[in-house]
Parts: structure tokens; C-alpha cells; sequence
């Protein structure tokens, strides 16, 4: 008798447990995917470079970027999205051959959109995500040197990330990102490339 009511109580604690267990994971299901509306925002530091084809010469420097992504998830791992970004320096540095100026009073700027996707590894909550991109470049000149904007051209932007859910949809991250655009001079047959390499803070709702 002894015995089997010793197993009595073992079976109850452990199917209290096993009730208990279960409720407690429940909120925690929706963390291990991703549904509905996708909101992103990254912002921090960034370098950028600015080559032109018929010439050494360089232009760029640290400055700050901006990006906002917004879409949908079609499984609890994949987004779809449309993206948008800018990136800035203020005062760059010029190179030519072995020798660099700082531009007073002058600012270096890419704005990029198009459309992208975000593969999101579970339960980890890091990511991958690739955009295709129609963007330009604007120099903003001071009086020695006047201001110019490129013709838009086509780029991509590659980047990873990790996030930390702080609620059931929204979530705080880290994220390091690669941009190329390849464009066209608007006043001669010159073509430029701007890389862009940056670190963001981010803010997700999902």
C-alpha cells in the first residue's frame, strides 16, 4: 500500500508538471517563428567610398547610415519586403594617387529602395537578407566646388543580423551590412561605384 501510493503521488507531480511545463512554452511558440506584417529598422555607423572608371581618384569617409525595410512573412522564416536606405559623410576625404584632402564644408550621400529578403534561422532569431537596388549618389559642394547627383543605377545590398525578442513581436538587434551601386556621371559617359560597409543597431516588429 505504501508503495503504491508513493507511485501515486510520483504519477500527479509529474503530470502537474508536464501541464505546468506546457503552459509555460506556450507563449513562448510564437518566438520560434515569424507571421504577419515585418517592420525593420537599422541606424549606425557606416564607411563609404566613392571610385570613378576614368580616373584613380576616391572619395569618402566614415559617416552614419539609415535603412527601413517593411513587408510580410510568408513562413515563419522567410520575408519579403521593400527597402529603403541612406547613407551620409559629412566633409570626406578626396584621394588622388598618394595624396588626400579633407573637403570642407561638403557632404557625400547614397539613397537606395527596392525589394529584398530575410531568411531567419530559429530558434537562434539571426538572419540573412539580400536586396536588389536602384539608388544614386549626391555631392553637396561648398563655393569651390559644385554640387552633382549621379544617374540612378542598379546595386545590392547583403547583410546579417541577430535579435533579441523583448515581446512577443518586437525585438532589438545587432546587424553589419554590405552595399555596392554601380552608376552613370549625369554629365559624361563616366560610371562610379559607391560600396558602402556598415554596423546598425536594430529595431524589428514582427
Amino acid at each position: 500500500m505504501h508503495l503504491r501510493r508513493v507511485l501515486s503521488v510520483v504519477v500527479c507531480g509529474l503530470a502537474f508538471f508536464h501541464a505546468s511545463a506546457s503552459k509555460a512554452e506556450a507563449p513562448h511558440a510564437q518566438s520560434d517563428g515569424h507571421e504577419g506584417l515585418f517592420l525593420r529598422l537599422h541606424a549606425g555607423p557606416s564607411y563609404l567610398r566613392l571610385s570613378n572608371s576614368e580616373n584613380s581618384n576616391k572619395l569618402g569617409g566614415g559617416g552614419l547610415g539609415f535603412s527601413l525595410a517593411a513587408g510580410h512573412a510568408i513562413d515563419s522564416n522567410l520575408m519579403l519586403f521593400g527597402e529603403f536606405m541612406m547613407d551620409r559623410v559629412s566633409e570626406p576625404s578626396l584621394s588622388v594617387g598618394s595624396d588626400s584632402a579633407t573637403l570642407k564644408k561638403t557632404s557625400l550621400s547614397t539613397m537606395a529602395f527596392g525589394p529584398g529578403v530575410a531568411y531567419y534561422l530559429m530558434p537562434l532569431n539571426a538572419y540573412a537578407s539580400g536586396s536588389l537596388l536602384l539608388g544614386n549618389y549626391s555631392f553637396a559642394g561648398n563655393d569651390l566646388l559644385l554640387d552633382t547627383t549621379s544617374k540612378m543605377g542598379f546595386g545590392a545590398k547583403l547583410g546579417v543580423g541577430k535579435e533579441w525578442m523583448l515581446a512577443p513581436n518586437f525585438g532589438l538587434g545587432v546587424a553589419g551590412n554590405a552595399m555596392f551601386l554601380r552608376v552613370a556621371e549625369k554629365d559624361s559617359s563616366a560610371k562610379s561605384t559607391a560600396m558602402v560597409f556598415g554596423l546598425a543597431a536594430s529595431g524589428t516588429y514582427n
